[in-house]
């Protein structure tokens, strides 16, 4: 018989005493058919998305069926060894007990973690297992690759190659080689999983609206489901009136609460970190500007940089790649989230320093509101172009919503200059001049050269760096121009396309303009 079991992931995550679950009988039943004809399986998916439940799970199901069951978590195991994790579970029972020559099974938890170690015991263990024995083994990993398919200096590969047919997986794979197994919710278990919740609430629904729009936003997987289903729990949902749940609880799931909330979920809050950095804007953005709910993007729709962003993202788990090299969010919930998060995520200066003025530029452009823009009656014709003052002022506006460090408008006679470039941000010395349908482009252009109006600005270290950004409505593009961003906006101010230093960069949808990010 198995000895103590220890719960594995986050404290948030796995079974943890809830009290509404989904029994997966059907996964658990094949997922133990799998183990015994493979001998060694792995579970590939991305942070809270069943895996610890469902090694919890397996393991009620085996430990009446196999001589032993052991689980073991590898986090923490940087810098020691297989086993020193072995003794931290398991101090009174030898590691010997795994070379039984009884059916034994092994679960293993947080497997990622010791990825960094090519010479970890386990990975002989799997191996063994591998090539037949009485050692069964299940391996549970949140990101992870094939050899060779990584970055020098970045996350390393699975150690051990395991077949298709030996790992289970966020959502189904096609292909005759596929194990068939995958940890998505089925309909049958969404609807167990809701039945039980609606008993714990007490609640009679009237009908299963809420369980759809839970199904199909948290893309049926168990960890974002009981996610959404746990928050309307804590929003006080069994203190409704029956009349007024369904409507409390499509409000809260829509609210800035909730979203705000999605920051505790392990795939959105690593990859939170990392939003800023210019590495990763041009996949973010063009995830975001997918038509499809989960942000799906085509392996040649991307840049080289673009591609080993994205591969280095589904690595991390923060991403989905499928056998076609094609990449997307993890969820449509987490599609959601990252869309709040560049409509509503203010920056720091050094943030703000770190990406540089041109990127910095395009989080600006990407938050202007197409509705200001398309309705704005600062035109000189009925049929015309909006005036330059109305592109300064949405600049200014949604400047004022990502970074709160002030910025001047209106800058030079306090240095001695006879002109006044737009805007000044002087904590980082940076000028921004907006210009409009490349009207007297090549004039705007020429203020900040040498005998130009604001030269001085640069001569006497006031401005450091500066980019005149042309708004355009009239299509043309205006290539290799030194210190000139473009934006093209079409479609009624809907879409834009930005131009950094002349070269177009990738589509996004940031809730304002869909726009381009570099």
């Amino acid at each position: 018989m198995a000895d103590v079991f220890y719960v594995s992931g986050s404290q948030s995550e796995g079974l943890n005493a809830r009290l509404y679950i989904s029994e997966r009988k059907d996964l658990l039943e094949k997922l133990e058919s799998l183990v015994r004809k493979e001998r060694a399986v792995v579970v590939r998916a991305p942070p809270q998305s069943g895996k610890t439940s469902l090694l919890q799970l397996l393991k009620a199901r085996t430990e009446s069926k196999f001589g032993d069951v052991f689980y073991i978590s590898l986090a923490g195991i940087s810098g020691h060894s297989f086993e020193y994790m072995w003794y931290q579970h398991y101090h009174d029972v030898s590691m010997e007990r795994l070379n039984s020559s009884k059916p034994t099974l092994l679960l293993v938890d947080e497997g990622q973690s010791g990825f960094h170690a090519s010479d970890l015991t386990l990975w002989a263990k799997i191996k063994s297992a591998q090539a037949g024995g009485m050692l069964h083994i299940v391996l549970v990993s949140s990101f992870g690759g094939d050899e060779g398919d990584t970055d020098e200096g970045e996350l390393p590969a699975t150690p051990v190659i395991f077949k298709p047919s030996c790992a289970v997986t966020i959502r189904p794979q096609h292909g005759c080689g596929s194990s068939g197994l995958y940890l998505q919710f089925s309909n049958a278990e969404c609807m167990e999983l809701w039945e039980n919740w609606c008993k714990f609430c007490a609640f009679v629904p009237s009908n299963n609206d809420i369980l759809y729009y839970v199904m199909e936003v948290g893309d049926r997987q168990p960890g974002l489901m009981t996610h959404m289903l746990d928050w309307l729990v804590r929003g006080t949902f069994n203190d409704k009136n029956w009349d007024d749940c369904e409507e409390f609880a499509k409000s809260e799931l829509l609210s800035e609460r909730f979203m705000a909330s999605l920051s505790e979920i392990r795939s959105i809050s690593t990859f939170r970190n990392m939003y800023w950095r210019p590495e990763y804007a041009g996949i973010l953005s063009k995830l975001l500007g997918s038509s499809s709910a989960l942000g799906f993007v085509k392996k040649t729709e991307l840049s080289s940089e673009e591609l080993r962003a994205a591969n280095k993202l589904s690595r991390r788990g923060q991403l989905v790649r499928t056998k076609a090299m094609n990449f997307m969010f993890p969820s449509p919930l987490h599609r959601h989230y990252y869309a709040s998060l560049c409509a509503t995520a203010t920056l720091t200066l050094p943030q703000v320093q770190t990406m540089g003025i041109e990127s910095f530029l395009v989080h600006v452009i990407q938050r202007m509101s197409a509705g200001r823009l398309a309705c704005s009656e600062s035109l000189a014709t009925e049929d015309g172009t909006i005036y330059e003052r109305q592109y300064q002022n949405e600049f200014y506006r949604t400047y004022c919503t990502l970074l709160d460090v002030p910025m001047s408008p209106d800058v030079g006679r306090l240095y001695g200059v006879a002109g006044y470039v737009d805007f000044y941000l002087a904590d980082l010395k940076w000028a921004f001049e907006i210009a409009r349908d490349g009207i007297k482009l090549g004039e705007h252009l020429a203020r900040f050269e040498l005998r130009g109006r604001y030269h001085a600005l640069i001569s006497k270290g006031v401005v450091k760096k500066y980019v005149v950004v042309s708004m355009d409505a009239t299509g043309v593009v205006y290539k290799d121009e030194v210190g000139l961003v473009q934006v093209i906006f079409a479609d009624g101010y809907k879409t834009a396309t930005i131009y950094p230093s002349g070269q177009e960069v990738s589509t996004s949808y940031y809730g304002g303009i869909r726009g381009i990010a570099k």
